[in-house]
Formats: structure tokens, C-alpha cells, sequence
């Protein structure tokens, strides 16, 4: 089983944003991003990059859209 940002989150008794804002190295402070990048090494988190997946040849990203009307 995956480890998830909600499992990292749990482990150190923050929200799941601040998890999320500290490994995508948006405005938290050092001890905080180095207990959660600390943590996510040691639970071994792997990051799944959508964005990526999903690009196109042009570099451009493509929106998929489900719908499950019936």
C-alpha cells in the first residue's frame, strides 16, 4: 500500500495542506518542511506527478473530463 499525504499528515499531527505546501516547497517554515520531508523519507512516500503523466508531445498538459450519467 502507498504511502499518502493524509498518512505523512497523521504521523506528525498537521494537516494535510501544510504536507503538501512543505513538499512542494511552497511558504513553511524550515522545521516544519524538514519534519515532513524527514518523515516522508522514512514512511517511503512516493510523489505521483499527474501534470506530467498527462502531457502531450508540445509539452501542453490535456484535461480529461468523466462523466457517468446515466
Amino acid at each position: 500500500m502507498s504511502v499518502t499525504l493524509n498518512d505523512i499528515a497523521k504521523a506528525l499531527n498537521i494537516s494535510r495542506n501544510t504536507v503538501s505546501k512543505a513538499l512542494n516547497g511552497k511558504h513553511v517554515s524550515e522545521k516544519t518542511r524538514k519534519a515532513v520531508t524527514e518523515t516522508a523519507a522514512r514512511m517511503n512516500y512516493k510523489s505521483f506527478a499527474v501534470s506530467e503523466d498527462f502531457r502531450n508531445p508540445s509539452g501542453k498538459k490535456i484535461l480529461l473530463i468523466s462523466s457517468a450519467l446515466k
